[in-house]
């Protein structure tokens, strides 16, 4: 049985732990890294599909 995929902070932890970050900078990107997501996280959708949904939104009209 394989294991679930890591969540994608873990992901940057260990990113960051692998090229021997220190562990306040690693807090700093973590913690930059959650701003972005709440501040674009309107649609509540996955970071990674995030792209997708800015370019799925209906066109305003402003002809």
């Amino acid at each position: 049985m394989q294991s679930p995929p890591k969540k994608l902070l873990n992901q940057v932890r260990d990113a960051l732990r692998f090229k021997h970050y220190a562990y306040r900078t690693e807090d700093i990107y973590v913690q930059w890294i959650c701003r972005y997501i709440l501040f674009h996280n309107k649609c509540q959708c996955h970071p990674k599909e995030m792209g997708k949904a800015k370019k799925a939104l209906p066109s305003r009209g402003n002809d």
